[in-house]
């Protein structure tokens, strides 16, 4: 395998050497770097190279600007992996931050620039697929017999309307993350051995985060808990917990007025409003049981495992009232709707999905979840456990989403939820707003699965 400082070179020569450039303003006239044309022109379509003459372009819209080191080496590495074993393709990225990428992806198809793949994030898949931004992949993989669906967990897919829009790549879950020292110095169980016994619930991590929180005066300086309502994606977990749904099987109903989600809701809203346990930092030592997920393992590595700063654990996500499931949240490489070379683009989303990229995304946190279910979790770290993983993936569910699941992730995280942690509404009334709110969005234009 190439070094890190070639990884890069070949990196930066994929982004310079045929990528497309898109103007990061909303709504400007996208330009390509080799022929922009006048200002405000559109531009011009790149003449396609004679089939004879080199490697054709898989030209891909990427996120590596503002990423970390390990991200965007671990990318190169994917696209030189790729490239060595297809000789007759070469990758163009053309680069975006994060959050810019859906804005740049629409402004693309609006200047009729094509993309071959778009890197995704399950928060975008609504957006690309309602603004026709990418295409299903039902009809390649069915003549493809490198790849067998049934092969994959049925939450790394993306379905709408009966079509699969993607595979992942990578996904995550939400594991409880826990300061070992913190709880055992205190003379409490571990959610680990309180898993064992059968007795992991919410009810047991509220009383146990009850006991370890400490307040001086009005600051939570050691926090019980460190939970996420405010996320939909996240929210998930602890309406599942209770037995909630966000909408029926058919997705054609929300689920926002039941008892059981307003159980749920109310339980995670009294965590900080009533029992004030909701606090700390876990990476600073003073969060004792965390949700949040793998991912975090580069802040762990970065910031507690150089000076033992405290032992870390973790254990799946507690039993509510009615069981427990998990999400996956999906990220994968999509289609593009206007694909040139939808054939290099399809042989490098499926280098990402069965080849042997695993080790790739575990210095960044993945590989902990496979969505090929043949293969195993990758640990890493003496702190990580595997039968969590398993244990995790064995109740994953696709997460919900909306084609506008951006409005509800804004709405509900910036006005629904601080208005009831300030207790400007109440949950059943918040609950009903937001049963209205996602009502019209699913009578306009549906989910994904």
């Amino acid at each position: 395998m190439a070094d890190t400082l070639s990884r890069r070179s070949i990196l930066r020569g994929a982004l310079v050497g045929g990528a497309v450039a898109i103007s990061a303003a909303c709504g400007a006239v996208p330009a390509t770097p080799a022929d922009s044309g006048q200002e405000g022109e559109a531009p011009k379509a790149a003449e396609a190279a004679p089939k004879d003459e080199g490697p054709k372009t898989v030209n891909f819209l990427h996120v590596l600007e503002g990423q970390n080191e390990t991200w965007r080496n671990g990318w190169a590495e994917v696209v030189e992996t790729f490239e060595a074993k297809n000789p007759d393709q070469k990758i163009a990225i053309a680069d975006s931050a994060f959050g810019e990428l859906p804005t740049k992806a629409a402004a693309a198809q609006a200047g009729g620039i094509k993309f071959d793949i778009i890197y995704g994030y399950f928060g975008w898949v609504g957006t690309f697929v309602a603004g026709n931004i990418v295409q299903p992949l039902d009809p390649i993989i069915a003549t493809d017999p490198d790849i067998d669906p049934a092969n994959f967990h049925e939450a790394a897919k993306w379905i709408h309307k009966g079509q699969n829009y993607g595979v992942a790549w990578w996904i995550n879950s939400r594991e409880i993350w826990y300061n070992k020292s913190l709880i055992v110095n205190a003379g409490l169980k571990t959610p680990t051995e309180l898993e064992a016994e059968g007795n992991w619930t919410w009810d047991a991590a509220l009383e146990a985060a009850i006991k370890l929180t400490k307040v001086e005066g009005d600051e939570v300086v050691v926090g019980g808990m460190g939970t996420q309502p405010h996320v939909p994606s996240v929210l998930t977990y602890y309406s599942w917990a209770w037995g909630a749904e966000f909408w029926n099987p058919d997705c054609s109903q929300g689920g926002f007025g039941s008892d059981a989600f307003r159980d749920a809701v109310q339980f995670q809203a009294d965590t900080f409003t009533k029992h004030r346990v909701q606090g700390g930092n876990y990476f600073e030592g003073n969060t004792a049981i965390y949700h949040t997920g793998h991912f975090q393992i580069r802040r762990i590595n970065e910031q507690v495992t150089p000076t033992n700063l405290f032992e870390v654990g973790m254990a799946p996500t507690p039993n509510g009232p009615g069981g427990r499931k998990a999400a996956y949240a999906v990220v994968a490489i999509h289609l593009g709707s206007q694909a040139e070379n939808a054939e290099g683009g399809w042989d490098f989303i499926k280098h990402t999905v069965i080849g042997d990229l695993q080790e790739i995304w575990v210095p960044q946190g993945g590989g902990r979840y496979p969505a090929d279910l043949r293969r195993e979790p990758i640990t890493t770290k003496d702190y990580e456990d595997a039968s969590v993983y398993k244990t995790m993936a064995s109740i994953a569910n696709a997460t919900p989403t909306l084609i506008q699941q951006g409005d509800f992730n804004d709405i509900w995280r910036n006005e629904t939820w601080p208005a009831i942690l300030e207790g400007a509404i109440t949950v059943p009334e918040a609950l009903q707003k937001t049963q209205d709110q996602v009502q019209g969005w699913l009578d306009d234009r549906g989910c994904l699965w």
